[in-house]
């Protein structure tokens, strides 16, 4: 079998969670079926829905302030349920077993470069499976020992 590795760039910013939230939930559902539209026009030839765990990686160039990480999670709700819909990736749970993906946010100032958000989605290797994992047991493991 061969490796999945796509990337896609959306020529804007994707809004952050604040932005989303505030928008009417017809306007929301009409973005996310022209995002699924393209991603699946983008991923030829057609995906069959494979239980595989994926890694995403998102990049967000900016011109203004870089968002805080919740905005910027947040905000990528509407593409990571189109990438459901266009079979690219099985579910996006990331928090409960068994997960499907791996997501790395990243964001930086324009310096030179379009305001764009770049996502690569590829196979996700054995070790970065295990790390996630790990990384995952450790953080909930942390907020079991917080006093009430």
């Amino acid at each position: 079998m061969t490796e999945f590795n796509r990337q896609f760039i959306i020529p804007d910013c994707v809004p952050s969670q604040n932005e989303l939230n505030k928008k009417h939930w017809a306007k929301k559902h009409k973005e996310r079926k022209a995002l699924t539209k393209a991603m699946r026009v983008l991923s030829m030839p057609r995906m069959d829905k494979r239980q595989v765990i994926r890694h995403v990686h998102f990049m967000q160039y900016r011109r203004q302030r870089i968002q805080d990480s919740g905005n910027l999670i947040g905000g990528h709700k509407l593409i990571l349920d189109a990438m459901t819909h266009a079979n690219l990736i099985y579910d996006d749970r990331d928090t409960v077993a068994p997960i499907w993906i791996i997501p790395v946010y990243e964001q930086d100032t324009l310096q030179g470069r379009r305001k764009q958000t770049i996502i690569t989605v590829r196979d996700a290797y054995i070790e970065e499976v295990q790390d996630f994992i790990t990384k995952e047991q450790k953080r909930m493991h942390s907020y079991q020992k917080r006093p009430s």
